[in-house]
């Protein structure tokens, strides 16, 4: 029996709503605490910081990097990863763990040192060319190969990740480009993230 408009109009609503009220737990601006610093994988060298921003249905996610392994000091450099996402079933990999698909929009990289390229060691850029970059000047690095810092998801682009909330702890997968494995399209998916590696504290 074909459903009708309407019916499938409340259906659209009910889940629209399901979402919204999951999606108002997690607004906010989360970060990684000092003890949850991840090390960048560039020669062993330094830190990098993790901030999480959700507004809404988007999600921008601001990593900035430091020389310093206790991310001390001036900062030198940031990729920024924004994207929209959706919430999705209940996992059973933990309590009150959730699906997430990251719909990517845009992936840049600001230096906001001189010494970034150095420090980094940025000779191969891949298809990047971030090297030449001027302190605070800003690339759109989406769907790059940028050799050193990584390869970056196309626009459009699906992260099938997932997450957890709690006491204002926001358990999240490590980033797209570090699970290319796990990047897919709507229209082919790609298996779940159901690590939750990185921990995010609400500011």
């Amino acid at each position: 029996m074909k459903k009708s408009p309407l019916l499938l109009g409340a259906t659209f609503l009910l889940f629209s709503c399901g979402n919204a009220r999951e999606a108002l737990k997690l607004q906010g601006n989360y970060q990684t605490q000092a003890e949850q610093e991840l090390s960048i994988r560039v020669g062993g060298v330094g830190c990098v910081v993790h901030e999480l921003d959700i507004k809404g249905f988007d999600m921008t996610i601001r990593q900035t990097a430091y020389a310093d392994r206790k991310c001390g000091g001036d900062a030198l450099g940031v990729v920024m990863t924004s994207g929209t996402y959706s919430i999705g079933e209940k996992l059973d990999i933990e309590p009150g763990a959730r699906a997430m698909d990251l719909k990517i929009s845009k992936v840049t990289v600001t230096p906001l040192n001189s010494s970034w390229g150095t420090v980094f060691g940025l000779d191969a850029t891949g298809e990047c060319e971030v090297k030449d970059l001027a302190v605070n000047e800003t690339r759109d690095v989406t769907g790059k190969n940028c050799a050193a810092l990584g390869s970056f998801p196309a626009k459009d682009a699906v992260y099938f990740t997932s997450f957890n909330l709690k006491d204002d702890v926001f358990r999240f997968t490590r980033l797209p480009s570090e699970e290319l494995d796990h990047v897919g399209t709507e229209a082919k998916p790609a298996k779940r993230n159901l690590r939750l590696e990185v921990e995010y504290r609400r500011n």
